[in-house]
């Protein structure tokens, strides 16, 4: 069993794990930064950060999670420390390149996704694409593909378009702000990403945790956060998985990895135990 983290903030372990191996791994044309501890465990435990994370997002639970099994934390392509090489950055190409990499380290299958934020979405397109390779699903605070359409859909059609005109200036110039190289490549792709995991159709009865986010910040709202837990829980439901959890918190805000990683371990473990 393998599991998958997702993220996006920077926490630094105070110490390393005493048995941590840090080292680049080739996959094809480039390498990719990974951070280790390996017991031969039967249960794997692998992190995959969100949107432009790095493996700086779940250093700080790597010693928690590798007492459930083997940990294998890394940085996507143009992200971290690992090699940029102008590879796409949609959900597709970013599975296939987990997937690349699993195999260069080794790690055989069945594998347990966990995700968090946009990692969810590149989750459930690996399992899409190697459904016989899962074993189950943790999404930490998953970004739903539909949230904004959902949102845009309870208003008037006339501030509807000045919004969604208002969304496309602002990504434009949130871009021209990126420098060249993966973080940019992923901002990009996003609407790319969302498409890829709409078209997918994943029927699974494998265990699914979901953790929700309930506390604002920044600019969510109350409608943000409540839309955000129902297509969740549609999607949920659309799994039509018997083995299925949603956990909500008022006390963690989207990083509940940083906030309340006692409840990520829970979810964790409730998966494992399915």
């Amino acid at each position: 069993m393998v599991i998958f983290f997702s993220s996006c903030d920077s926490t630094v372990l105070d110490e390393l794990p005493p048995d941590l191996k840090t080292e680049q791994t080739k996959i094809g044309d480039y390498s990719l930064y990974t951070r280790t501890i390996s017991g031969n465990r039967s249960d794997k435990i692998v992190l995959l950060s969100g949107l432009a994370g790095t493996t700086a997002d779940w250093e700080s639970m790597e010693n928690e999670l590798s007492k459930l099994g083997d940990v294998l934390n890394y940085d996507r392509e143009g992200l971290g420390k690992s090699d940029w090489k102008s590879h796409a950055k949609d959900s597709r190409t970013i599975a296939k390149e987990l997937h690349a990499l699993l195999q260069a380290k080794n790690i055989k299958p069945p594998y347990m996704l966990v995700a968090h934020s946009l990692g969810g979405v590149h989750a459930r397109v690996f399992a899409s694409i190697y459904p016989t390779e899962v074993s189950g699903l943790v999404l930490v605070d998953p970004t739903p593909e539909n949230l904004t359409d959902s949102l845009l859909a309870t208003l008037p059609p006339a501030e509807r378009d000045f919004i969604l005109e208002q969304i496309r200036k602002d990504e434009e110039e949130a871009l021209k702000q990126l420098p060249e190289g993966g973080i940019k490549e992923e901002f990009k792709a996003i609407n790319t990403c969302y498409e890829q995991v709409r078209s997918d159709v994943w029927k699974t009865n494998v265990p699914i945790a979901v953790i929700s986010s309930m506390k604002l910040e920044n600019n969510d709202t109350p409608q943000s956060k409540e839309m955000a837990k129902r297509l969740r829980d549609q999607f949920l439901t659309q799994t039509e998985t018997t083995k299925k959890q949603h956990y909500t918190s008022t006390i963690a805000g989207h990083f509940v990895q940083k906030d309340q990683p006692e409840l990520v371990m829970k979810a964790v473990k409730w998966v494992v135990s399915q």
